[in-house]
């Protein structure tokens, strides 16, 4: 195996990332309000978000977060290391990972992602060098019973056998809080990771073809995927968005569950694609000043300690900044350097922190709304939530721009990486 330098960062990747907090965030706050707020403005805030995020966030965060494993081996390839001592890597991220889960979502709020990535990423940790097949084969099993899990939660809430939302059964004090969380944390975690498995391994695919970190490559499977995707989630998804803001009724609450979920999947990378497209857009768009070629992108030919499929071009940010698992340097690099404009660098930027940020959400989810603090939910609908949502991602931007213009990693990059590397120097 042959390998020149890997310098830079692509900007698709952490843009993707920067902007999946949202719908993150627009999926979860309502989930702490009573919504007993009712009027044309709620339906419409409740239509929207299970059109544009429940259900079609998840997908998009866990395909990345498979994006970023594929990134992080082409990185560790490059640098010439072998499988095993990648292998040891992905365990040690993997139980730190879960350790972290483990905090977020006992201490925290009970919608934790991070812990379901740990144990996900600690069974599969081979199939992050598997051949394409095995990974196609993997993720198509697991992808029926995964739709069938979630679906089924879904058809529980429209029928009302589940509560609708977490503020009917938040507890009246921090210790209960704790208590309660507790004691489901273990197996809805475990469940949890069926869920994670399709799109994650569709996502290590994707990596090493650097779909996302060259889209001026595969602009035209971008456009493709981005259309088909897109247009199926919001056909599929449809008859749910109407169901559940009152707008439409129906007995057959199975099949729209079923294809609310399914079409989510696909509307998740759907988005990753299009704002693929998006990230070639501000490239072409660049200011004169960045011109310069960018760095050289190795190539690692023949068949390498890590991966048996042959030739693979890396790109130019083989390490990422994965969602919630960083593996780049996570410091000011190559949005503005580049020429993009402010916006366009601060959401990279905050892709880059990412894992800072999805915590800094349920910190203010217990903030706003449990009943041992502000215990704001009972006086909020679903639009005012919605609001609270976008207001909460847009004052994670400045933070996350002043710390690429300092030089900083995000504080839970900085923890995770010196767990996982057992120093604090750049892997």
């Amino acid at each position: 195996m042959t390998a020149t330098k890997v310098t830079g960062r692509s900007l698709a990747p952490d843009l993707a990332r920067g902007f999946m907090l949202l719908p993150i965030a627009l999926a979860h706050t309502p989930l702490f309000v009573s919504g007993r707020a009712s009027g044309a403005l709620d339906a419409v805030a409740t239509f929207l978000k299970h059109l544009l995020a429940d259900n079609q966030a998840r997908p998009m965060f866990v395909f990345l977060f498979g994006y970023a494993l594929g990134q992080m081996m082409r990185r560790h390839q490059a640098r010439g290391g072998d499988w095993p001592s990648f292998k040891a890597l992905l365990r040690r991220r993997s139980l730190w990972l879960i350790a972290i889960g483990f905090v977020n979502g006992v201490v925290l709020v009970p919608l934790d992602i991070v812990a379901v990535y740990g144990v996900t990423l600690l069974a599969l940790v081979p199939m992050v060098r598997a051949r394409d097949s095995v990974l196609w084969w993997t993720a198509a099993a697991a992808f029926v019973p995964a739709t069938l899990m979630v679906a089924w939660q879904s058809m529980a809430t429209y029928a009302g056998m589940v509560p609708a939302t977490l503020a009917e059964t938040m507890p009246a004090g921090f210790g209960a809080h704790i208590m309660a969380d507790l004691q489901v944390w273990p197996l809805k975690t475990l469940l949890s990771t069926l869920a994670v498995v399709p799109g994650m391994l569709l996502g290590v695919w994707a990596a090493r073809r650097a779909i996302l970190d060259e889209p001026e490559r595969h602009a035209v499977l971008l456009r493709r995927i981005a259309l088909v995707c897109l247009g199926a989630a919001l056909a599929g998804r449809l008859p749910a968005a109407l169901l559940v803001a009152g707008a439409w009724t129906t007995g057959s609450y199975a099949a729209v569950a079923v294809a609310h979920t399914l079409t989510g999947y696909a509307g998740g990378i759907g988005l990753a694609a299009l704002i693929g497209l998006v990230a070639l857009r501000a490239e072409h768009a660049r200011t004169p000043l960045a011109t310069e070629p960018r760095h050289e992108r190795a190539t690692v030919t023949g068949r390498g300690p890590l991966t048996g499929n042959g030739p693979h071009r890396l790109p130019d940010h083989a390490g990422g900044a994965g969602p919630l698992t960083p593996a780049g340097d996570g410091r000011a690099t190559t949005a503005t350097e580049a020429g993009h404009g402010p916006f366009t660098a601060a959401v990279a930027a905050l892709g880059q922190r990412s894992l800072t940020f999805y915590l800094l959400q349920s910190v203010v989810f217990v903030v706003l709304f449990y009943p041992f603090t502000l215990d704001l939910s009972a006086g909020l609908g679903v639009a005012a939530a919605c609001g609270i949502a976008v207001a909460l991602w847009a004052v994670s931007i400045p933070p996350a721009d002043w710390m690429r213009r300092a030089g900083h990693r995000g504080p839970a990059e900085v923890l995770l990486r010196r767990l996982t590397y057992r120093r604090s120097t750049t892997p």
